[in-house]
């Protein structure tokens, strides 16, 4: 998008500058997405950890505790302050922070897989959420076979525009679960307010996840979904104990 500038992406871009409740309100519908994951939950009792978007854990606080986590100070500091009917709010790493908790349903949503750059991230992961018995665990990922090199993905809506162009994939990491490094320009547009920046994101074959699944959890019943988020390139695991 012309006329915009361009900035790499850096955790600066998480800590307050950019607007993103208002991205996401515009282009995902964040209460939407929190229908999406009470029907993946299929109604089960207890409290929820939840690391997504801000707006759509006040959501679904509406039904369930909800413990809700981010790694940016920002954004935990606005949900105290927006959203008081979450139970808690913590910052942190999520695939660390879960190990603490005890909470019976997990879910980690709205594209925070992207950001795991490692298999050491999916391995930690793996770790803190067998420290307790979970009754379901719901994990969103990009799908590294719905994309290509100059790929555009366009998100418009009344009051905004948005666009994804896929300009490099990194090889393959190597190692299970087998990812690429996706290098990406994200733009959004709005009357008012324009942005753009440049980064890298994770996407995932659904082969290498359900591999990935089947050796870590071997108790639970496996299922690949659709993406929680309309016209996202991605797919959903959700984990449910036998």
């Amino acid at each position: 998008m012309p006329g915009m500038a361009e900035a790499v992406m850096t955790l600066d871009l998480y800590s307050g500058a950019m607007d993103w409740e208002r991205v996401y309100r515009t282009f995902h519908d964040p209460a939407r997405v929190a229908v999406e994951i009470d029907r993946a939950l299929c109604g089960g009792n207890g409290p929820v950890i939840f690391a997504g978007f801000q707006e759509t854990a006040s959501h679904l606080a509406d039904a369930y505790p909800v413990t809700f986590i981010d790694y940016s100070p920002a954004i935990t500091a606005h949900a105290r302050q927006q959203y008081p009917d979450l139970e808690a709010v913590l910052t942190g790493d999520v695939t660390r922070l879960v190990g603490t908790l005890a909470h019976p349903h997990v879910v980690i949503a709205c594209r925070l897989s992207a950001y795991w750059d490692s298999q050491t991230d999916l391995e930690r992961l793996a770790d803190s959420l067998r420290t307790a018995p979970r009754d379901t665990v719901l994990i969103d990922f990009f799908d590294l076979d719905q994309i290509e090199p100059g790929q555009r993905f366009l998100f418009d809506a009344a009051d905004g525009r948005g666009e994804w162009e896929v300009l490099e994939l990194a090889p393959p990491a190597g190692k299970e679960p087998d990812f690429n490094r996706v290098k990406m320009r994200v733009s959004y547009r709005f009357d008012d307010h324009s942005f753009s920046y440049v980064g890298a994101r994770s996407f995932f074959r659904q082969q290498a996840i359900w591999r990935w699944s089947e050796s870590n959890f071997p108790d639970y019943t496996l299922a690949l979904g659709p993406p929680l988020l309309d016209r996202d390139p991605g797919f959903s695991l959700r984990l449910t104990r036998k």
